[in-house]
């Protein structure tokens, strides 16, 4: 007759199981008494290091739930919380875009005055190498000399990640 193959799986990675498990082990050699096969002196070791675990474990919780309610709070104020955009009062996200968008405007003209000082609170963006079309190269201005419109070094890349006002704006900048 062929023997049979039983396969027990140990919980690893999942210590509320584990726990519950060891729990069981102690338990079951308790009730057995002098009966259970298993090893006193090892089963006293077991349900000293589980009270520890499970104490341990029920913090960590704690502190999971208190870390996760911080985080709540934090992504709320950044204005990186679910449903909430750039134009949610009152947010990081909210503020930094009108600061980003009112500097593009105040500054129309010298958009790399936004970037170009190691003391700016702006990062740095590197600029894109001029083209050679027609269409992005030159605009004449009134005294017939060709400019270059340099927005901060804002690449097209960059450009289609704005959101839609302040891309508009900075299209409007570079068509002017």
């Amino acid at each position: 007759m062929p023997r049979k193959t039983v396969r027990i799986d140990i919980p690893l990675g999942r210590p509320d199981v584990m726990i519950l498990l060891a729990k069981k082990i102690c338990s079951q050699h308790a009730a057995a008494g002098d009966k259970s096969p298993l090893d006193a002196a090892k089963l006293s070791v077991l349900q000293q290091v589980i009270e520890v675990a499970e104490e341990k474990h029920l913090a960590a919780l704690a502190h999971d739930a208190q870390a996760q309610s911080a985080r709540q709070t934090r992504d709320q104020s950044l204005g990186f919380a679910e449903g909430q955009t750039a134009y949610s009062p009152n947010t990081a996200l909210n503020i930094v875009t009108y600061a980003r968008n009112q500097l593009l405007l105040t500054l129309e003209g010298d958009e790399k005055a936004l970037v170009s000082t190691s003391s700016s609170a702006w990062p740095s963006c590197p600029s894109a190498p001029p083209r050679s079309s027609p269409s992005n190269s030159a605009a004449t201005s009134g005294a017939g000399k060709a400019t270059r419109m340099d927005c901060g070094g804002l690449t097209p890349l960059s450009l289609a990640r704005l959101d839609a006002p302040c891309q508009a704006a900075v299209s409007l900048l570079a068509a002017g």
